[in-house]
């Protein structure tokens, strides 16, 4: 019988002999897996004279390595010239809206005419909006509102975006809840001054503001501070038209129609209508809740004294003379629906309205008159019954009414008003005059910030709806979440791309996370 073969193994000679050939956890066999139990060396230069191995190695010599596909963890003064490329061209997509299936393109446009190592196609962008951009708009807003509620003596109103989320519902409790929980991520529940929203009833319970099923007083039983409701000005306006005009023997959707028609056909129509809509939006932005209430209470006074005089325009008289000349129309008919759409309107106005006079004693903060210490004194009274645990020192709040007299004069008023100045630049004028004087100014931040960050309109709120809808369309495949980070981003940083540039071109935190594969993951 013959004597049994030796079982070979790979050695540590024969490792150091094939250094490119690695052990399997079997003894007896190494990668490319083949076997050595029989022949050991033999077998291995047996398998290296095959063509399957020749073949292999071919196939490996003309490929890519995977590592060479990941950038490398190098930051120099290249990869942050890069870094800086790549996170501004990002920003411009999302400020003005471009998708990203065109930054394919653009990003191999840049590459081949500029830079060939510039690579800022689809999925690059993406994870740099949710996982650096986005990020790094929240943590901003986070530090702001620490110290102030929407009003900064640099810039003026700001207006933020804390939160994106999608609600199972609109119900009063779904929403309330919600608001909590974002208040309390951060940390704002006990800065928490007003609520605006339409005049839904989840939102309020109606004009009383009563009840327990609405959104407002849930928010209410669960803060400290007493909290102030705002229903939208530009909804009560909206509401008292559409009230009135409902009562009206005409069809209004008819005429809307029409309207419509006259705009749609024409090119330069459409073109005027968006220029007339850009600059109403721009005035909605800058209005205030005392200002607000200041404009409603003239609208009230305009649509009294033409109940008065039974107003009609001169265009609409010759035109009832000529209908009524014709049989077409009976005059008295006419003018006492005109006597009661004036009345339905000013009804409505005079009910919606009166929840603006309880932030009438906030109307010297406008300044467009001198600040007078009797008005403040109102604000103190009033910020001290919602706010208890105010720390306002009345004596230095004298004072620095007093040095705002000095400067907020007739004339710098009157300079103001006829440069159009808006009310928050206004202060910020005062504010930035006393930090180069090295006057504090802590009392009467207190009341200007809590004036100032009263909201007139849930306008803003509409604007997000707005770009959602031009974000987000049916052809769109955006999650959830990089629509967040988009809207985020585009509304909290609110910069030219410009000024973003100047922004992070020193900050080297927020470029290197740009740069690595930290973003992907």
């Amino acid at each position: 019988m013959p004597p049994a073969r030796r079982n070979c193994k790979f050695t540590k000679k024969l490792s150091q002999e094939f250094p490119f050939i690695k052990p399997t956890k079997f003894e007896d066999e190494v990668t490319c897996t083949f076997s050595i139990t029989s022949g050991g060396r033999r077998d291995i230069t047996r398998h290296l004279a095959c063509e399957k191995h020749k073949k292999h190695i071919n196939a490996a010599a003309s490929s890519s390595v995977l590592t060479n596909y990941y950038r490398n963890d190098i930051y120099g003064t290249c990869e942050r010239k890069l870094a800086i490329s790549e996170t501004l061209f990002v920003y411009h997509a999302v400020a003005h809206n471009h998708s990203f299936r065109s930054m394919d393109c653009t990003s191999k446009i840049i590459q081949k005419r500029f830079e060939n190592k510039f690579s800022c196609a689809r999925t690059k962008s993406e994870a740099i909006i949710k996982r650096v951009l986005a990020p790094f708009a929240f943590d901003a807003l986070t530090q702001e509102l620490e110290t102030i509620r929407y009003f900064n003596t640099q810039n003026g109103i700001s207006i933020k975006i804390i939160d994106v989320t999608s609600a199972p519902g609109e119900t009063a409790e779904i929403i309330s809840n919600l608001l909590l929980k974002v208040l309390d991520k951060n940390n704002l529940r006990n800065k928490l001054v007003a609520y605006c929203a339409d005049n839904a009833n989840t939102n309020f319970g109606g004009v009383s503001k009563k009840g327990n099923k609405n959104v407002f007083n849930k928010l209410k039983q669960n803060v400290s501070q007493k909290l102030i409701g705002i229903g939208c000005a530009a909804h009560i306006i909206h509401n008292t038209i559409q009230t009135a005009a409902d009562l009206l023997p005409v069809d209004v959707d008819s005429v809307i129609n029409k309207i419509y028609s006259h705009f749609y056909i024409f090119t330069v129509r459409v073109e005027s209508l968006k220029t007339f809509r850009e600059e109403a939006e721009t005035d909605y932005h800058k209005l205030l809740s005392t200002k607000v209430a200041k404009a409603i209470n003239n609208l009230i006074s305009k649509l009294e004294a033409r109940l008065d005089q039974t107003f009609i325009p001169l265009i609409i008289r010759n035109d009832l003379t000529k209908l009524t000349e014709e049989g077409e129309i009976n005059k008295e008919w006419f003018y006492s629906h005109v006597v009661q759409f004036y009345k339905n309107c000013l009804d409505y106005l005079r009910l919606w309205s009166s929840q603006f006079s309880d932030i009438g004693c906030l109307e010297w903060t406008d300044l467009n008159q001198c600040v007078e210490w009797e008005n403040v004194q109102k604000t103190l009274e009033f910020i001290s019954e919602h706010f208890t645990a105010n720390d306002i020192d009345e004596s230095a709040l004298f004072d620095e009414v007093t040095l705002i007299k000095s400067y907020a004069t007739e004339q710098k008023i009157k300079e103001w008003q006829e440069m159009k100045t808006p009310i928050d630049l206004r202060w910020v004028e005062i504010f930035h005059h006393f930090d180069v004087q090295q006057i504090s100014y802590p009392q009467i931040l207190q009341l200007v910030e809590f004036a100032l960050c009263l909201p007139a309109t849930n306008a803003p709120t509409e604007r997000v709806f707005s770009i959602i809808n031009n974000i987000w369309t049916e052809k769109s495949q955006l999650t959830v979440e990089t629509l967040k980070a988009m809207i985020v981003v585009r509304c909290n940083l609110g910069r030219s791309c410009e000024e973003f540039l100047l922004k992070i071109q020193d900050n080297s935190g927020l470029l290197k996370k740009a740069h690595s594969a930290e973003k992907y993951i």
